[in-house]
């Protein structure tokens, strides 16, 4: 099927990047309850899926310029699919999960709007807030931690209200999470400075960037650990686990700023990704 039309949209819509964001919706509806409802997380996990391919699809739309010189091997950027035929795709996307929502709750159907209206604005103009320094780090941190954490304690509850002690470990999730988005950045400078996309490391460059990359690690991954350990697990072996993760999430960060390219950037983001991944099914363990 190598360089068919569906192959072509799968590749547009990145659903390999989907694990993370579904765990951490899970990750919300287990905070909330020890009975374990099957179905519920599996319809919670397709929502979530079906939102976070649209919001990278529609990500790429208004990112062909700029991805022509970072990846122009991307299936737009190689026109192997048209503009319009991505917009109806992303479209279909979007609605079919806010109609499934729709039918499981009003309250489920208003989480998941929330997070489809996150990934909406955070790539289209004029607002894109993926244009706006650190604003489109925190968008993009609200749209892929806490939004969809908000969604799991949504459906198991059925409230749209968080108790304070979800929302402290949403939030610090949320802001771990965009610290380490910037890292994202990295490898994207080279087309983002040819059009003038406003990110921390265009505007500061790779060097500064870097360092804001390691200190929000050094605050918001021991703040989230902390965090988890007194309002849910109290487990020293998760403390441990995490000092090892916490670890190899930094080793990749700290290549960067010693060898600021554009290259390193890249290579650290897929490293950092993994041992991110890695934390995350880590809150699983407990």
């Amino acid at each position: 099927m190598k360089g068919s039309k569906i192959t072509s949209f799968i590749e547009l819509g990145r659903p390999w990047n989907s694990l993370s964001v579904i765990l951490l919706s899970i990750l919300g509806f287990i905070l909330t309850t020890s009975a374990i409802n099957l179905w519920a997380i599996l319809i919670l996990s397709i929502i979530v899926f079906l939102i976070y391919t649209a919001s990278s699809g529609l990500n790429d739309l208004f990112d062909i310029r700029v991805d022509s010189v970072n990846m122009p091997f991307r299936p737009l950027e190689r026109g192997s699919i048209k503009v319009k035929h991505a917009i109806y795709f992303c479209f279909a996307l979007y609605l079919l999960g806010n109609i499934i929502a729709l039918f499981i709750s009003i309250e489920f159907f208003l989480s998941i709007l929330l997070m489809s209206i996150a990934g909406i604005v955070y790539s289209i103009p004029p607002i894109s807030l993926k244009d706006r320094l650190f604003l489109g780090n925190l968008n993009l941190g609200f749209a892929s931690a806490f939004t969809t954490i908000y969604a799991g304690y949504v459906i198991s509850t059925n409230s749209l209200i968080m108790t304070s002690e979800i929302l402290l470990q949403a939030i610090s999730l949320m802001l771990l999470f965009s610290f380490f988005s910037i890292l994202k950045d990295f490898k994207d400078k080279g087309g983002d400075y040819i059009y003038s996309k406003k990110t921390i490391a265009t505007k500061y460059g790779i060097k500064n960037a870097s360092k804001a990359n390691i200190i929000g690690t050094l605050i918001f991954f021991p703040l989230t650990v902390i965090t988890f350990y007194y309002l849910s697990f109290q487990n020293l072996l998760f403390v441990l686990l995490s000092s090892l993760l916490f670890v190899a999430i930094l080793i990749p960060e700290v290549k960067v700023y010693k060898n600021p390219t554009q290259k390193m950037g890249e290579m650290s983001w897929g490293f950092g990704r993994i041992a991110f991944l890695f934390f995350l099914l880590s809150l699983f363990l407990f």
